[in-house]
């Protein structure tokens, strides 16, 4: 089984060209001529995995203070000028790359790139102490605002507490800890940003309704007379090997009934094992009708709400399955049935039925999330940086097709018996008191 071509084309569907600068930046395009719209993304390879020791959450904070920029005579910020020529601008800092992203008209190319441009090149005025007070204070608002109200980023964050050991770069999150942003120092960012905001160290990714050849020239202009900046330092290879202790973590919340969780160290983005992963997530626990919600929400009557995630990076991600308390039911007891649900279900993988079904779905993820174009850009990226290979766009849809009921198979019964299981519960304040 592939994926057919549209009806009466023979030509690629999402055509990749790619090239490198003389000074490292690489620059992706994907033209896609049916709306009058581009989305850019800069991405950088200086995410959360870059922040030193004692100072999680630097990238973070760069991030943020890059993404308003130097000030300018205007007064306007690099967001304030993206607006103002109908565009939309937002920035993310992930575990291995940090983005700025922009979507907007087609005739607003070099407007845009300006920016990005500008942004390489001076993100911030040296030793600006008030935008790093002012974005620290935004840093801080934010952890508190997630830390009361987005239980899902709380539990994912816990998770990689457990899956990865102190130290490890997986193992601090993203955003940062309070008390590391409020150690950073204006050395700090400066070293940071000199460090990591140059072409050497970019991914240039374009899609949308735009002329390679026009693109290519404006990035040229843009960006070809930016110094290259200073390379990378080497990275110890992730050998996958982190035995955690199997034991539940409990931790009270601001929540209503109990949110359990299992989850399991798999492949980083892109690797074969990594669509196995993705189509035994999908599987087992995508929908009200998937066989783990079947057992533990119609039959067993012990959750209300059974999902499936794979929280992907580039050297090792986690497969997490999640359930929700159903009234009256304890924390302890949603634990051992989605643990007993869980191993079960991975002592039998996938029936031919259950595979077919979860290709299907991954192929309906797959397209749904690349008709948009900020999403197709993001996609791009992530093969770019972590994979170096952005023409696997056009196949990607058939890595889904791939991997054989065996292969769910053998996978889902490695991880039955793989040491590096977490268990992480939030469970409600009056439960744990």
């Amino acid at each position: 089984m592939r994926t057919v071509p549209f009806e009466n084309e023979t030509s690629p569907r999402f055509p990749v060209e790619r090239w490198r600068l003389a000074n490292g930046l690489r620059v992706v395009i994907q033209a896609d001529h049916r709306w009058p719209l581009i989305a850019s993304m800069m991405c950088y390879d200086a995410g959360s995995r870059r922040d030193p020791v004692s100072r999680s959450g630097l990238a973070h904070l760069c991030e943020h203070l890059a993404f308003h920029g130097a000030r300018c005579a205007s007064g306007r910020t690099f967001p304030g000028r993206i607006e103002s020529v109908g565009g939309l601008a937002q920035a993310v800092t992930m575990t291995d790359r940090l983005c700025f992203s922009a979507v907007f008209p087609r005739s607003e190319l070099t407007a845009v790139l300006a920016v990005e441009a500008e942004r390489m090149a001076r993100p911030l005025e040296p030793q600006d102490a008030e935008a790093i007070e002012t974005q620290r204070r935004v840093l801080l608002e934010e952890l508190h605002q997630r830390s009361q109200s987005r239980l899902r980023a709380a539990a994912f964050q816990q998770i990689q507490r457990l899956l990865f050991p102190e130290g490890h770069p997986y193992h601090r999150p993203a955003a940062g800890e309070p008390e590391d942003i409020l150690a950073v120092t204006s050395a700090d960012v400066q070293v940071f940003m000199t460090s990591h905001f140059s072409p050497r160290n970019a991914v240039l990714v374009l899609v949308g309704d735009l002329s390679v050849a026009a693109a290519a020239e404006v990035v040229r202009r843009m960006f070809e007379v930016l110094p290259a900046g200073v390379g990378r330092d080497p990275e110890a290879a992730f050998d996958g090997q982190l035995p955690r202790d199997v034991r539940p973590l409990r931790v009270p919340a601001a929540v209503s009934a109990t949110h359990a969780h299992v989850a399991w160290l798999v492949p980083g983005f892109g690797q074969p094992e990594w669509y196995v992963a993705s189509l035994l997530m999908r599987g087992l626990a995508a929908g009200r009708s998937s066989p783990l919600a079947q057992e533990l929400v119609d039959q067993a009557g012990v959750a209300r709400e059974v999902r499936g995630a794979l929280v992907s990076m580039r050297d090792a991600s986690a497969l997490v399955f999640t359930a929700v308390a159903a009234p009256d039911i304890s924390g302890r007891r949603l634990e051992q049935k989605l643990l007993e649900a869980t191993d079960l279900r991975l002592s039998c993988g996938l029936s031919a039925a259950g595979l077919a079904r979860a290709r299907k779905k991954a192929l309906s993820d797959h397209y749904f999330l690349i008709q948009c174009l900020d999403r197709r850009a993001d996609l791009c990226a992530a093969l770019s940086c972590y994979l170096d290979a952005p023409e696997r766009l056009e196949g990607e849809a058939d890595r889904y097709l791939d991997p054989d009921q065996d292969a769910i198979v053998a996978f889902a019964s490695e991880l039955r018996q793989e040491s590096s299981r977490a268990t992480l519960s939030l469970i409600p304040l009056a439960e744990a008191a």
